[in-house]
């Protein structure tokens, strides 16, 4: 069985998977160059076209790592109810969800964009709508050694959840429970790092790495922005004291801003202490959460493996955290982010049609084109450049 898996949000991607072995993988951005592309791979899928000695007709399905039918209900209601808690809130996600309808529209025409761009009428291959977590999921446990294992999958969010929680045995996952938007980790970091004078959804490594060099003295502030139910294994964000979507355009509420002490930093501003501190009460409080979160989603396995996906598992500090104080035996999908939902779209649809299927255990991240000196000698002359090639040197 030759699958295609598609990830055609930011951070676009294709992945080859043939009879369970993945074959080749590869981000869009690699390709085309530009960081965290959003949009169809195209390069990345024919790539994989080629490495794999296929056609796209030679494909017996394709998979999209996302369902472009689900969880409107959920991110229309909330943007409502933004109308009357922050009305410039309202308008950012009116704007934000132009992009996200122009997104769902290229996945729904993916089959008319493919027939055009390859020159046929009757493409045969079926397109599977994998939910994004789904293939989050897929993505880190189908690739893990553990034959059994708790799945997490936190990000910003899918189509409507932002937390969920899996059981994987053999080629089989079973959703166990969700989070559902905008109840996010992710959009509450995401924030912070705008707050702070970085990039959103892209610099979230700086002030993960800012955070150790302060201390928690915003405490008290994040347990007002983010509560914690042990009890209940819930997570739930104050978005009228922190809107993901109205920091976007560089707007914070007045009780941020006065409870912070701070004005939203530029750019290039200095860093303070302050800034600092608040950065590590962040961390401290998303650590709490995601601990808390585990140990009463999955109270009864604790004892199992732990896989994770999700973006917000690219975030170290964390993972480090949980496998010293949860469980040590913790694989995390080394494409954590949507880059490797094209990936886990493949493996889910791959295990759902074809549950014999052996598994690819995957020890590294190796899986895209190789080269060796006669390609960088090659792309070097290109420049007229003087090349003198090396000897090899061991050390």
């Amino acid at each position: 069985m030759n699958l295609l898996g598609l990830s055609v949000f930011v951070d676009s991607s294709a992945a080859l998977v043939r009879q369970g072995r993945i074959v080749h993988a590869v981000e869009e951005e690699r390709l085309n160059r530009i960081k965290h592309y959003e949009g169809l791979p195209w390069l990345a899928l024919e790539e994989c076209l080629t490495e794999g000695g296929l056609t796209i007709r030679e494909m017996d399905a394709l998979a999209v790592g996302w369902n472009p039918f689900r969880g409107w209900h959920v991110r229309m209601g909330q943007s409502l109810r933004s109308i009357f808690a922050m009305p410039a809130a309202f308008t950012c996600k009116v704007v934000r969800g132009q992009g996200y309808l122009h997104a769902c529209r290229q996945i729904l025409t993916l089959r008319q964009a493919l027939e055009h761009r390859y020159g046929c009428d009757d493409l045969p291959c079926p397109i599977h709508y994998v939910p994004h977590h789904l293939a989050h999921a897929a993505s880190a446990f189908f690739c893990s050694p553990y034959d059994s294992a708790n799945v997490i999958v936190a990000d910003g969010i899918g189509e409507s959840a932002t937390i969920s929680f899996f059981t994987g045995s053999g080629n089989r996952l079973q959703e166990v429970g969700h989070l559902r938007f905008p109840h996010s980790l992710g959009h509450l970091y995401a924030s912070v790092t705008g707050f702070l004078g970085f990039r959103m959804a892209y610099d979230e490594g700086k002030v993960m790495a800012l955070a150790g060099f302060g201390r928690d003295t915003f405490r008290d502030l994040f347990a007002q922005v983010l509560k914690i139910n042990p009890a209940r294994g819930t997570v739930h964000l104050n978005t009228r004291l922190l809107d993901y979507h109205a920091a976007r355009e560089g707007l914070f509420s007045q009780q941020w801003i006065c409870a912070t002490g701070l004005e939203s930093r530029r750019p290039g501003e200095p860093l303070t202490p302050r800034h600092e501190d608040l950065a590590c009460s962040l961390q401290v409080r998303l650590q709490e959460a995601v601990l808390s979160l585990l140990k009463a989603r999955f109270p009864q396995h604790s004892e199992r493996p732990l896989c994770a996906a999700g973006g917000l598992f690219l975030n170290s500090v964390l993972n480090g955290k949980i496998s010293r104080e949860y469980i040590p035996d913790f694989y995390i999908q080394p494409a954590a982010g949507d880059n490797g939902v094209s990936l886990g779209a493949a493996l889910a649809v791959q295990a759902a049609f074809n549950p014999q299927s052996p598994r690819h255990v995957m020890n590294d991240a190796f899986l895209g084109k190789s080269y060796d000196s006669s390609d960088f000698v090659r792309v070097l002359g290109r420049r007229n450049l003087n090349i003198n090639p090396a000897r090899d040197v061991y050390v």
